[in-house]
């Protein structure tokens, strides 16, 4: 059981901040 919260916690934090990238990036590209 904890290992399973050791593989999921860093595949949390990277999804979080893929999507948080690629929101970014949309949000650059919506600029003038």
């Amino acid at each position: 059981m904890s290992s399973f919260g050791v593989q999921f916690g860093p595949l949390h934090i990277s999804t979080f901040v893929a999507t948080s990238t690629l929101s970014l990036i949309d949000f650059l590209n919506s600029w003038p």
